[in-house]
């Protein structure tokens, strides 16, 4: 996998699937489709990836312009594989790591007093019809919480066919886009 844009443009992330657990990653595509979606609107922000496994969304985010990348991952393995990445990198002035459970990050983060203009969210996920559960806990918890700054969106990627809800406490769903079998539902925040 590769970046994409900005300046990192072109670099590998060197993210071996099988070496961690098969995890599944973003396609390339579909990051495209994300950040195509995200426009122009990256310089200066503060990008919260509460599921990062290998980081690539991350460091995309960080090459295109974003002040502070705040990425999430409890795996250890793969967390120490996104902190020397980033080492490599050379962004680690921009890059907070956190290796905890979601909800428990979202209560430091809250804690911390950060807030965030983009949160992308990729929880692993059942590839079945219905299920869903998960994303009104997670979407819920960011929705009551301090963490989004005024104008932000939220990001969630999904299995097309998972059941996802259209609001969640005060994150209101604004888009929703197909790519095969997978979706991105964007929610902004009311109020």
């Amino acid at each position: 996998m590769r970046i994409i844009a900005g300046t990192l443009k072109g670099r590998v992330i060197p993210f071996n699937n099988r070496k961690f657990g098969n995890a599944e990653t973003t396609q390339q595509k579909l990051k495209e489709a994300l950040f195509s979606i995200l426009g122009n609107s990256l310089g200066g922000s503060r990008f919260l990836d509460l599921y990062a496994c290998s980081g690539q969304i991350g460091f995309e985010a960080a090459s295109r312009g974003c002040s502070l990348v705040v990425m999430n991952e409890p795996d250890f393995e793969r967390h120490a594989f996104i902190r020397r990445t980033t080492d490599e990198f050379g962004i680690g002035e921009i890059v907070r790591l956190y290796r905890l459970r979601a909800g428990r990050c979202i209560e430091e983060l809250t804690r911390t007093g950060m807030t965030f203009d983009i949160v992308f969210l990729d929880p692993p996920y059942e590839k079945k019809s219905g299920g869903g559960d998960q994303y009104d806990t997670i979407l819920g918890s960011i929705g009551e919480s301090p963490l989004m700054a005024a104008g932000a969106r939220v990001v969630v990627q999904h299995f097309g066919k998972n059941r996802i809800p259209e609001n969640a406490a005060r994150l209101v769903m604004e888009d929703l886009r197909h790519y095969g079998s997978t979706s991105l539902a964007i929610y902004a925040a009311s109020g």
